[in-house]
Parts: structure tokens; C-alpha cells; sequence
């Protein structure tokens, strides 16, 4: 598991660091005093805690060019300011926390943050797979953020309901037709009977 830590403060990114590997001592921890390592493409992060307040690039606007090159990064947010964080929902962020911090809480977002990256790993790995199939994704764009999405149990869904609907048409095709002609048997009976009549009286019949 590879967790970066942002922040322009030494301090929080000690404390971070230290709670990160008293919940998973095995982790892969980096820490940055700025938002630019973490932006080049080729580098890329399992878990992000993101401080929004920063010189040159702040966090928001790091975790929107996050997204817009397709990065689906779990992103955590720091601030010290707790209504920042209501334009969290633009990027995707997954928590937030607040300074100054409860060392309960951050453990408590460190393992949600984790859960939510296993996750995202069974996703890419799942896209990776079947990536050479086009057809099964589609990318919905929302706030900046950009989300491939796996379509194909909805096709196939979709297909299956067609398949049933044109079986299901085709047998009502198929009875109308035998009930037009059912009645159509019926009407001809009806419109012979006169003659019918005639000619068994004429005794032609």
C-alpha cells in the first residue's frame, strides 16, 4: 500500500506518518511539503491525505488536476478549516479531517481509507484486464472528475431484457396472427352461409 502525505507543515506530516504506520506498519509512506510530485503522471499513490491550505498549488486545486488525468487516487483531505471541505464533493474526496487532530480519528479514516483503496485496486485491476474491450466502458465526467466506468453486466442486462421482449413480441405476433385468421375463418364461414343456403335448396350442394 503506497500513502503519500502533503502537507506544508513538518509537524502534521509526522503525525500523519506516525498514525498511518501504527495502522499499517507495512505501508509505503512518503511525505511532501508541496503539491508537485504528486501531480507528475507517473507517479501515483494508493491513498493521498491532501492539505487544501498550501502555497503555490493548493489541495483543491491539486486534486482536480488529480482527476482530470484520470488518477482515481482515495483522497483524504486536511484542513484546518472545516468548511472547506464542502468542496470536497467536486473532486471526489473520500474523508476529510480537521486540525487540530483526534488521534482516533485519523486511525479511524486511515482504515475506512484503506478499505476504500483495496476496493479501488479490485476495480483497476478488473479495467486492466478487459481494457482491450472498449465497448464495456464509458467515461462519465462530473465536477472535473473523470470515472471509467464498467458497462458490460449492464449491456448484457440489457440485451437479456431485449432478447425476452422480442421472444415475447414475436409469440404475440404470432398469436394475433392466428387469432386474425381464426377470425377471418369465421367471418368467410359467416359470408358463405347464404349462398350455402341456396344452393342446398336448389339442391346444388
Amino acid at each position: 500500500m503506497r500513502i503519500a502525505i502533503c502537507d506544508d507543515e513538518k509537524r502534521i506530516r509526522d503525525i500523519l506518518s506516525e498514525a498511518v504506520r501504527d495502522v499499517t506498519p507495512d505501508a509505503d509512506i512518503e511525505c511532501f511539503a508541496d503539491a508537485g510530485p504528486v501531480l507528475a503522471k507517473s507517479y501515483d499513490a494508493d491513498i493521498l491525505f491532501l492539505d487544501i491550505q498550501m502555497p503555490r498549488i493548493d489541495g483543491m486545486k491539486a486534486a482536480r488536476i488529480i482527476r482530470s488525468i484520470g488518477k482515481e487516487t482515495v483522497i483524504v483531505f486536511v484542513t484546518a478549516l472545516e468548511e472547506q471541505v464542502f468542496n470536497a464533493f467536486d473532486v471526489g474526496a473520500f474523508q476529510y479531517i480537521v486540525k487540530p487532530f483526534e488521534k482516533g480519528r485519523i486511525k479511524e479514516v486511515i482504515r475506512k481509507a484503506i478499505a476504500q483503496a483495496e476496493k479501488q485496486r479490485l476495480i483497476d485491476k478488473t479495467i486492466a484486464e478487459k481494457e482491450s474491450d472498449t465497448s464495456r466502458f464509458i467515461t462519465v465526467k462530473s465536477g472535473g472528475v473523470n470515472t471509467k466506468a464498467i458497462i458490460a453486466e449492464r449491456v448484457l442486462m440489457i440485451d437479456h431484457i431485449i432478447e425476452n421482449f422480442t421472444k415475447i413480441s414475436n409469440a404475440y405476433v404470432q398469436s394475433m396472427i392466428g387469432l386474425y385468421l381464426g377470425l377471418a375463418a369465421v367471418l368467410f364461414g359467416y359470408w358463405l352461409k347464404p349462398f350455402a343456403k341456396k344452393r342446398r335448396a336448389a339442391g346444388t350442394f
